[in-house]
């Protein structure tokens, strides 16, 4: 079963020509049939616990992954990328949907019989030119190889909090750089957490020091329902937004290889000098070892997780404090994930479930409020305030939200509850016909309203 979103191609900013309407299929993350929360006027009328209502089939289960392993399938592979600007004149940097399609091409024909759960079936889609330009297809692909304009919004807001010009936020230049966990739902290309990895390298270098290792660092966890949208885009984005902080010369050394490099590292082949353009870079061995050592030296770890939100995702190691076995995420993105009825709840509960359970020691920004309480968290979701056809809406989610957070003192036996800690503003956005709308969800810990 199809849906569309009922917009054209004219409505999005980075689709390539022969794009035509996008096609949706209902999501993967799906509620139980018989459990609903809307009635006749599309008001909430009961908590659904999605994620306890949750079905997830056993190769849909989130795994966890580590970038060395991912970088390792990147190595040789020259990709090609473009500069995108937000709409407040941000820059960043995203693979071409092209390049990644050439590169599943080649991958086929060289390991057809190797390919291994629902890769074949997103490898379909995003190859053949008769799956109808489908975005989404239940149980198999969540859309996140394209860059939604959503995303750009985040972007956008990151930048007011990194820079403190938000007239709301009273917090110090760059606090939002210093949150020790953020993690991306539904990254996809990954464009916020590439943005805010792009300005902690430049803050960085800029004050030319590195990291102590007394400081809190970053890490940035990023998740995807699919593997190969981390692999493809998700990563080489990060690697490409990390590569334009570095001098040209040095960038040029890097991409540099010789005849023997791929094989041993060493320097005795004949030097092939890459094609190095604006538009263009070659993942070499070097390339991936100084993009590991500056990781390192700067305090940032990077990891990622694909399969399915739910209860056992918010459970994975990745999401847990190394010393207090505690859930520790500071600050929550997620831009496009609000679209349908099924993802909808799932998205609500996790954000009130994660913030809820997270670990005392935690720092993060907070738009909202004027105390600085280490214990503040931050959630910013980006959406289009109707997405037509698929039932999902900015209001249904601030109902939905409002009726899982209100409940809490009926549900639980401490009477200084997070329902009462959880405050919720929007920021509309009125720069096209295609309303969106920014979601800052600030959790105060131990604090009550």
């Amino acid at each position: 079963m199809s849906f569309s979103f009922g917009f054209t191609k004219d409505d999005f900013s980075d689709f390539s020509d022969d794009d035509d309407d996008d096609e949706l299929e209902e999501s993967n993350t799906y509620i139980k049939s018989n459990q609903s929360f809307l009635n006749g006027s599309n008001s909430i009328i009961q908590p659904l616990n999605a994620l306890d209502s949750l079905i997830i089939t056993p190769e849909n289960k989130p795994k966890l992954h580590n970038l060395d392993s991912i970088l390792s399938t990147l190595q040789g592979i020259r990709i090609s990328f473009d500069n995108y600007t937000t709409p407040q004149g941000n820059i960043i940097y995203r693979r071409e949907l092209f390049d990644v399609k050439h590169q599943l091409m080649i991958e086929e024909e060289q390991e057809e019989e190797e390919e291994e759960g629902n890769n074949i079936g997103v490898h379909k889609l995003l190859i053949d030119e008769n799956q109808n330009n489908n975005d989404l297809q239940k149980n198999v692909y969540e859309g996140g190889f394209k860059s939604w304009e959503c995303s750009y919004d985040t972007v956008d807001a990151l930048n007011k909090l990194i820079n403190g010009s938000d007239s709301d936020s009273d917090n110090n230049n760059n606090s939002l750089l210093s949150s020790k966990s953020i993690l991306e739902l539904g990254c996809g290309t990954a464009l916020p957490s590439c943005f805010l990895l792009l300005k902690k390298f430049q803050s960085i270098k800029e004050s030319n020091q590195l990291q102590s290792s007394s400081d809190s660092g970053l890490r940035l966890i990023l998740s995807d329902f699919n593997y190969d949208v981390l692999r493809l885009v998700t990563v080489p984005n990060l690697l490409i937004h990390w590569a334009s902080t570095i001098s040209i010369e040095q960038l040029h050394e890097l991409t540099s290889t010789t005849n023997d490099d791929d094989d041993d590292g060493g320097g005795g082949g004949d030097k092939i000098e890459s094609r190095f353009v604006n538009d263009e870079i070659l993942i070499t061995t070097k390339l991936i070892d100084q993009f590991k050592n500056d990781l390192n030296n700067y305090n940032i770890e990077l990891q990622f997780i694909s399969g399915s939100w739910g209860n056992e995702f918010i459970n994975l190691p990745a999401i847990k404090d190394k010393d207090t076995n505690g859930i520790d995420i500071d600050v929550i993105i997620s831009s496009e994930t609000i679209y349908s009825l099924d993802t909808l709840p799932i998205v609500a509960e996790s954000i009130k479930t994660i913030f809820q359970q997270s670990s005392s020691k935690s720092i993060a920004t907070s738009k909202n409020n004027n105390n600085n309480n280490n214990n503040n968290k931050l959630a910013i979701i980006a959406a289009k305030n109707i997405y037509f056809g698929v039932g999902g809406s900015l209001i249904e989610f601030l109902n939905y939200f409002n009726q899982i957070t209100k409940n809490d003192n009926d549900d639980d036996d401490n009477d200084d509850h997070q329902g009462q800690g959880f405050n919720v503003s929007v920021e509309e956005i009125n720069d096209s016909q295609l309303k969106r709308s920014l979601v800052y969800i600030d959790y105060r810990g131990g604090y009550s309203s």
